[in-house]
C-alpha cells in the first residue's frame, strides 16, 4: 500500500513537473514572440521619428525661406511707397512751366 501511494505521489509529482515544464516552454515562446514584436515596433518608431525630424527640418527651412522672401518683399514695398510718394508730390506740386505728364515728371525725379 505504501508503495502504491508512493507510486501515485511520484506519478503526480512527475505530472506536475511536466505541466510546469510545458507552461514554462509556452511562456518562453510567448516572451520571444513579444520581444520580436517589440524589436520590430521599435524599428518602426525610429523610422517614424526620423521622418518627423526630416519634416520638421524641411518645415523650418521653408519658414526661413518664407521669412527671407517676406523681408525682400517688404523692402521692395518700402521702395515703391517712397517712389510713389515722391511722384505724387511732384505731380501735385507741378509748376506751369514744369512737366505736365507722369512720364516727364518721373524723368525729372530721376535726375
Amino acid at each position: 500500500m505504501i508503495l502504491q501511494v508512493a507510486a501515485i505521489a511520484l506519478a503526480l509529482a512527475l505530472a506536475w513537473g511536466g505541466l510546469q515544464t510545458w507552461r514554462l516552454g509556452h511562456c518562453q515562446g510567448e516572451v520571444a514572440a513579444a520581444q520580436q514584436t517589440i524589436g520590430r515596433l521599435g524599428g518602426e518608431i525610429e523610422a517614424q521619428n526620423a521622418a518627423v525630424k526630416k519634416l520638421a527640418s524641411d518645415g523650418a527651412a521653408k519658414a526661413q525661406e518664407g521669412a527671407k522672401a517676406l523681408a525682400k518683399a517688404e523692402a521692395r514695398a518700402k521702395t515703391w511707397d517712397a517712389q510713389a510718394t515722391r511722384l505724387a508730390a511732384a505731380l501735385t506740386a507741378r509748376k506751369p512751366d514744369g512737366p505736365q505728364d507722369c512720364k516727364a515728371a518721373w524723368a525729372e525725379l530721376r535726375k
